[in-house]
């Protein structure tokens, strides 16, 4: 939560969504997509990238990292059978009960 007690990092009709008017409040996310699909990136001003579905024994990730007001998106590969809990752990997460909540439901 920022300090207008709205959401960071939430979800919008089942879109991971960051808020960029409080980013300097936010110091980093990670983005598991399904390893069946690609898993794409639309900024504001319209453009976009796309991290490949998983091919053989890897898949990508989008870890984002913000310092300072500048956010840094990087594709990480990780085993492609890698559950999201071993994700978290291996890059030093742990999800909130209220962001797994909403995520399962949507």
């Amino acid at each position: 939560m920022c300090s207008g007690n709205r959401p960071l990092v939430g979800y919008m009709d089942g879109t991971a969504v960051v808020a960029l008017r409080h980013i300097r409040e936010l110091r980093r996310a990670l983005f598991i997509g399904q390893p069946s699909a690609p898993l794409t990136v639309e900024i504001f001003d319209g453009g976009t990238g796309t991290l490949p579905a998983a091919s053989g024994e890897l898949r990508y990730i989008l870890s984002l990292t913000a310092i300072d007001g500048v956010i840094e998106l990087r594709a990480e590969p990780v085993p492609a059978r890698a559950d999201a809990a071993e994700l978290w752990q291996e890059f030093g997460f742990s999800m909130t009960t209220n962001a797994a909540a909403r995520r399962q439901g949507h």
